[in-house]
């Protein structure tokens, strides 16, 4: 009978010694990932937007929401707040009950961009439509904070702007 030539400890540690390197380059590749993900974050300015004075508004949010009406309880209807089909630049709101019709004022800001905030007047252009040129410069979800000082109402709408090329 033959049997297989027995292997020895050196044959054991050889076959072995492989595996080691693996495990650690694995974790060398699972640090590099986090590293990288950790200089991305960093690096990116959105990422450190905050509203400016937060702390402050937070500690005097039941008298600023006092101090501001929702175009429900000023008895407004409020649809369709958009950009404009086909020209990506105009952005247009639909108010029904409003009695004064002079401009509306908006910040607009691009959600991944909330540093780089414009403010904007809506201006009347058929009864119960206003619109306003918007200097819009990337596809995406663009917020829209709506105030009128003088009825002292304020809202908010978050507005798709589609890719270039997609009929909006």
């Amino acid at each position: 009978m033959s049997s297989a030539p027995p292997t020895t400890n050196a044959d054991d540690r050889k076959a072995g010694a492989k595996w080691p390197w693996i495990i650690a380059a694995m974790l060398g590749a699972n640090v590099l990932v986090c590293g990288v993900t950790v200089f991305a974050a960093l690096n990116n300015p959105a990422a450190t937007t905050v509203e400016a004075d937060y702390f402050q508004r937070s500690l005097d949010w039941d008298a600023e929401r006092d101090a501001w009406r929702t175009p429900e309880q000023a008895g407004w209807v409020t649809a369709a707040t958009s950009f404009v089909r086909d020209t990506k630049g105009v952005v247009r709101v639909e108010i029904t009950g409003r009695a004064d019709e002079q401009g509306l004022h908006a910040t607009v800001f691009h959600k991944a961009q909330a540093d780089e905030r414009a403010e904007i007047v809506l201006v009347r252009t058929a009864p119960g439509v206003f619109e306003s040129w918007l200097p819009v410069n990337r596809p995406g979800l663009w917020e829209v904070r709506f105030r009128d000082e003088a009825a002292r109402v304020r809202f908010d709408a978050v507005v798709e702007l589609p890719p270039t090329g997609t009929g909006g």
